[in-house]
């Protein structure tokens, strides 16, 4: 099996995090009137991977609207949180 193979579907996520799917389902219908169907399903397998990771990580966030960013960042392998990096003009 393959890594989407492995990825729980739509309807499966629908079951933890509704209101997230929901979204999700309205996001794809909008991106497939203007991207090929290959990008709209490159799309569809970034969000269920995203969600996937919600269920298992946070199950506070209940609506996209929920999820801050230090847990989208988390969410990415390997990341670090970002550093404060102020750039001012009299900065050297």
């Amino acid at each position: 099996m393959s890594g989407p193979l492995l990825l729980p579907t739509r309807n499966q996520l629908e079951a933890t995090h509704p209101h997230v799917v929901a979204t999700m389902r309205a996001y794809l219908a909008q991106v497939a009137c203007v991207l090929r169907p290959g990008s709209v399903t490159g799309a569809d397998l970034a969000l269920r991977s995203f969600t996937t990771y919600l269920a298992a990580e946070h199950f506070g966030p209940q609506r996209v609207r929920d999820v801050d960013r230090p847990r989208s960042r988390a969410s990415r392998p390997g990341s670090q949180p970002a550093p404060d990096r102020r750039v001012c003009c009299t900065d050297g």
